[in-house]
């Protein structure tokens, strides 16, 4: 069954505080919170106890995401760098396996934003990306993780701007470990039909990201809502939706913001 989550972000103007946010998740109606898979790596054991305690004790399941920096660039063109990132990825890996597994989601493939002046070359980008990626699906495997690829619109990234790159890149992996993570955002941005570009990935989709054109409230853009509950419908889609707000003051929650998400891509009758 489809479960309501949100990203971490959401709370971007307070100090980060992975157990806070698990409380605060819990108490605006979600299902799950996604963390920093990077925050949590270097966290000592006892911190990540707390987290492990806290998302039990709150009944929320824990996904993640990661943002590499240039020294964990997965598509690096020198090679002894990108061996480096895979290490310190399989690292990330083991310590989520700890807490009891999970998914990576995002576009941890590379770096972010890109070397924009290299955009040329990304065809090489891409084959050393899909070599880092199936060298970890191997440690995602034995850890219960999954990876989960997210295309980036081409105006922010060059390596996977849409839907039908990243099923490329995943079959190219070739990995029951690897799948994909899409964001109504960046797929409102690239595809021509947001319907179509879900029921493409069919078994390969994940993880669906929520989020408006404008990065706003959930219902109040131009996101065509009852599409992306089609193609979800279409392949029996029974991932998470993972609320994904851009916010970067305080704001005051709509009441069951959750809800209006369940509303739109979980009820049976959604217009009642």
């Amino acid at each position: 069954m489809r479960s309501v989550g949100i990203h971490y972000k959401r709370w971007g103007y307070l100090p980060y505080d992975a157990a806070d946010f698990i409380a605060r998740a819990r108490e605006l109606g979600y299902d799950q919170i996604e963390l920093d898979a990077q925050r949590l790596a270097a966290n000592t054991v006892l911190s990540r106890t707390r987290i492990g305690f806290e998302a039990r004790t709150h009944r929320m399941d824990l996904s993640y995401t990661w943002s590499p920096n240039q020294e964990g660039d997965l598509a690096s063109l020198d090679e002894e760098r990108r061996r480096s990132a895979v290490q310190e990825a399989t690292r990330l890996i083991k310590v989520i396996g700890q807490m009891g597994g999970g998914s990576i989601n995002g576009a941890f493939y590379a770096i972010f934003p890109p070397h924009w002046e290299l955009a040329g070359q990304r065809e090489h980008f891409l084959e050393q990306a899909v070599k880092s990626v199936r060298s970890l699906a191997w440690a995602a495997e034995n850890e219960d993780v999954l990876l989960n690829i997210k295309p980036i619109n081409r105006s922010e990234h060059f390596l996977l701007p849409d839907a039908e790159s990243a099923l490329s890149f995943v079959q190219a992996v070739n990995h029951s470990s690897v799948g994909i993570d899409l964001d109504t955002y960046h797929m409102a941005l690239e595809e021509e039909s947001i319907e179509e570009a879900i029921t493409r990935t069919a078994v390969y989709l994940k993880t669906i990201h929520v989020r408006e054109s404008d990065q706003g409230r959930v219902g109040e853009g131009t996101i065509d809502w009852a599409a992306v509950r089609a193609g979800l419908d279409a392949i029996h889609y029974d991932g998470p939706l993972i609320h994904n707000p851009t916010i970067l003051t305080p704001i005051v929650d709509r009441p069951h913001e959750s809800n209006v998400i369940r509303g739109l891509l979980i009820d049976e009758n959604p217009g009642s």
